[in-house]
């Protein structure tokens, strides 16, 4: 059976309730913090970590679910190279 796709829709994650995981706990198995999972669920794609980290994240989500979520980091790629959403700037550490 093949991988289904997350499905089109103010969210990012639409299938949370599948996973019977709190936000937190959503959180935690995917290696972020609630306010990400938070950010995606209501698709509040200005509030996202760098490029890099929301890949990460929505492919761990992806793999949690066996969703196939190319679809919808090309979604959201599509917005940032459009220039309708930046993603949080990387911040640097204290030295």
């Amino acid at each position: 059976m093949g991988r289904s796709s997350p499905r089109q829709g103010a969210g990012v994650f639409p299938h949370r309730a599948a996973t019977a995981l709190s936000e937190r706990e959503l959180a935690a198995r995917l290696g972020t913090r609630a306010d990400v999972v938070q950010a995606l669920e209501q698709g509040a794609l200005y509030a996202l970590p760098p490029w890099a980290e929301t890949c990460r994240v929505v492919n761990a989500y992806g793999a949690l679910l066996n969703l196939d979520v190319r679809p919808l980091l090309r979604r959201i790629y599509a917005q940032l190279e459009a220039g309708i959403v930046e993603l949080q700037p990387k911040t640097m550490p204290d030295v």
